[in-house]
């Protein structure tokens, strides 16, 4: 049997069907998508291209680093303890290396580098002569010549812990505030103190207030605590003196080692709650009438509805004036909130030279109700819930700000409602200092869910219907179609 094969009869005819035509553009279009797809990761990978499309930025710097960083003038070393092979299998690690890559590349003076505490053990001493530090594995020392900042590694992330306290759940980034905030105190020529007055029963610092402390930590405030009965004055190196709550009156010897140090160009910051005991405060009192204020011994009642939190008149939403201290506050429109407060009087002024100013007021239907209805009848409103003073007299200005509530900076507080209170504090910490425009006010990054949590029940199942059947069904139909099409072409 021969075959008579005619290739060119042949290949005429498949040049002609439109089946091998449509065929063959399909396959050439798919060759040039997988090349595209090739040649855009190659791309990627050899520029380290990367976009972060997280709400909240979590993988990125923001402005405030980069004005940090593009201002330095000297070199700086970022150390990680541990040995670096572990990062990729370590999630947290990972991301502490990504965000370290991105200072790095920002900066020529940043250099990241890694040292395994287990192969070199001498690094703790090289790091730390004198054993001050407490450096333990896991923890990144950022340095500056002689001068370092030891970031913890569990200082890096917020947590969240079960009922039980046995689990613990990582919430948030707290890696650039933390990094950032060390580069500023490594670079610092000066780091001023602000002491927090103790022995009076006054607010924990370490367990209430401790956002507070961490953010003057990050802008290079040495925090420390000061006991005026063990002290023959306020340090030198006082910046600001922090009053939280006392419960108890000074003693005179105490009054006057904080009158000297305010007469001479101090800065004091004194918060003060209603206190249900309702102690004397007399030489609190004589300080305060120094400088043109006095505290009242009531609670604040709010009785304008939109000024208060639902259904609790004593948890105050004020309104806050614009001046020094408050104005990035009204501008951003953030609110505050004084869950529980005493007003502060601001006293007829006979020294033009003592500026006393309202920052956070409530409406004139609001009442301070006396805890102890000896003392005198109700204080009308409009009350003030926290002033600022400025006394002009001496050499140097002294400055003094009161608040009537120790609760609206707790971490509570600026963790479950709003940051208003910690951005309120270092605006005064800052208008104190006659800092512009340097702290790092950096909030933490949470690692947050989208929910749509706003739809009703008609419309969840609606949208449940339209995932689960409409697009399947969607998707099948047009396939149908493109499959029926081709058949008769």
């Amino acid at each position: 049997m021969k075959l008579n094969l005619n290739f060119k009869e042949i290949f005429s005819k498949l040049s002609k069907s439109k089946s091998l035509k449509y065929g063959s553009y399909s396959i050439i279009m798919t060759a040039i998508v997988v090349a595209l797809a090739i040649v855009a990761n190659l791309l990627v990978d050899l520029t380290e291209l990367k976009w972060d499309l997280t709400p909240e930025k979590l993988y990125s710097i923001g402005d405030e680093t980069f004005k940090i960083l593009d201002s330095l003038d000297k070199d700086i070393e970022i150390i990680g303890l541990f040995d670096d092979s572990k990062i990729n299998d370590n999630v947290d690690l990972k991301e502490i290396d990504e965000m370290l890559n991105q200072y790095e590349k920002r900066s020529d003076r940043i250099k990241v580098k890694y040292i395994d505490p287990d192969k070199n053990p001498g690094i703790y001493k090289e790091l730390d002569p004198d054993e001050l530090k407490n450096i333990s594995a896991y923890d990144f020392v950022v340095r500056c010549g002689n001068k370092i900042k030891v970031v913890k590694y569990y200082d890096m992330f917020e947590y969240t812990y079960s009922s039980d306290y046995l689990n613990r759940y990582v919430t948030g980034s707290k890696i650039e505030p933390a990094v950032t905030g060390a580069i500023k105190y490594v670079t610092a020529e000066y780091t001023p103190a602000i002491y927090f007055l103790s022995g009076h029963s006054e607010r924990s610092l370490d367990s209430e207030y401790t956002i507070v402390k961490e953010f003057l930590d990050r802008n290079n405030f040495e925090v420390k605590e000061l006991n005026l009965l063990t002290e023959d004055k306020v340090p030198d190196n006082a910046e600001i003196v922090v009053v939280i709550s006392p419960q108890k009156d000074l003693s005179a010897a105490e009054r006057e080692k904080l009158m000297d140090y305010l007469d001479n160009g101090g800065h004091a910051i004194m918060i003060f709650d209603p206190i249900s005991q309702d102690p004397d405060l007399t030489y609190f009192q004589s300080i305060l009438e120094g400088y043109g204020v006095s505290l009242n011994y009531d609670i604040v009642n709010e009785n304008e509805q939109y000024m208060y939190y639902p259904n609790s008149p004593t948890a105050l939403i004020p309104s806050i004036k614009s001046t020094d201290i408050s104005s990035d506050l009204v501008n951003a429109g953030i609110p505050l909130l004084f869950p529980d407060s005493r007003s502060i009087n601001i006293l007829k002024n006979t020294k033009e030279y003592i500026e006393v100013t309202p920052v956070i007021v409530t409406s004139d239907k609001a009442t301070g109700r006396l805890i102890d209805s000896s003392r005198g009848a109700d204080v009308p409103g409009p009350l003030n819930i926290a002033v600022m003073v400025e006394d002009k007299g001496g050499y140097e200005v002294s400055k003094l700000v009161v608040f009537g509530d120790g609760d609206f900076l707790t971490d509570s507080m600026i963790e479950s409602f709003t940051q208003g209170g910690i951005y309120l504090f270092l605006t005064t910490v800052q208008w104190m200092s006659d800092k512009q425009d340097n702290d790092v006010l950096i909030r933490p990054k949470k690692y947050e869910v989208r929910r749509l949590d706003n739809i009703n029940q008609l419309q969840a199942n609606m949208l449940a219907a339209v995932v689960t059947i409409v697009l399947p069904l969607l998707i099948l139909g047009t396939g149908i179609f493109v499959w029926v099409r081709r058949r008769h072409l």
